[in-house]
């Protein structure tokens, strides 16, 4: 598999954040670091899917924390 960027379906984002680097790497691809992050309070956000390979997959839900938590 040779991987291209596609507009239509790929995301770069950029920032500069005043963190050490593993620190980062590990807020975006740890499940429970990205849980805790993504989404503001009050509401939870559950990592249903982290496929970090190019072509992989990334599937989140996010909804109130009390609907969230009881369905777990």
């Amino acid at each position: 598999m040779n991987p291209t960027f596609n507009p239509e379906l790929d995301l770069t984002i950029s920032r500069v954040i005043k963190a050490p680097r593993a620190a980062v790497w590990r807020a975006w691809t740890d499940r429970a670091s990205f849980e805790q992050w993504w989404v503001p309070a009050p509401a939870r956000c559950k990592v249903l899917e982290m496929d970090l390979r190019p072509g992989g997959a990334f599937v989140t839900l996010h909804a109130p924390s009390e609907w969230l938590l009881s369905r777990r």
